[in-house]
């Protein structure tokens, strides 16, 4: 009787776990991501001049003719900003390296686990800006935790790096 019930156990686990499998497993392809980005929303400055694109691929275009600079995002919460980043990092691939606005979690080789917000992305920038292998910077809202102090602190470290370097970043304040 207990081999009888415990081959009915694992019966009715299997069928549950298919079950739950159908649920899980997509019925139709993902959309495109580039879908979710309303570039009507989204400027992109560099230094004094804004340009407008209309599409990832006038904006991959733009954007990989260049060699060095620094390029902002800017646009309303939920314009698709950081999908766009995204999308850039996979277009330039292990040339980029892409900074998250909340990149606490991620491994670097510096211990920054005790530092403050602004002395950790100092740090972190000063390693990035030593990465001789990456062409591109991706930054999604460095500035969103910092205190005005850290912004210049840090945004001077970044204008340092886009001069060997392309840096694209979206920011959190003006």
């Amino acid at each position: 009787f207990s081999l009888y019930s415990f081959s009915l156990s694992w019966t009715g686990t299997l069928a549950q776990l298919t079950e739950l499998e159908s649920i899980v497993e997509p019925q139709i392809s993902p959309a495109d991501p580039a879908t979710f980005i309303t570039f009507s929303e989204i400027t992109f400055s560099a230094a004094d001049e804004k340009f407008v694109h209309a599409d990832l691929k006038d904006v991959v275009q733009f954007l990989t003719s260049r060699r060095h600079g620094r390029f902002s995002i800017r646009g309303k919460n939920g314009a698709g900003k950081s999908t766009l980043l995204s999308l850039l990092k996979e277009t330039y691939s292990e040339r980029a390296i892409l900074l998250p606005t909340r990149f606490m979690n991620l491994s670097f080789r510096l211990d920054i686990s005790r530092q403050s917000d602004g002395n950790r992305l100092r740090d972190v920038m000063t390693e990035i800006e030593a990465l001789d292998d990456i062409e591109v910077v991706i930054l999604d809202e460095w500035d969103a935790n910092l205190d005005p102090v850290n912004v210049r602190e840090v945004s001077l470290a970044i204008d340092r790096i886009a001069t060997r370097k392309l840096v694209i970043e979206s920011r959190h304040r003006n």
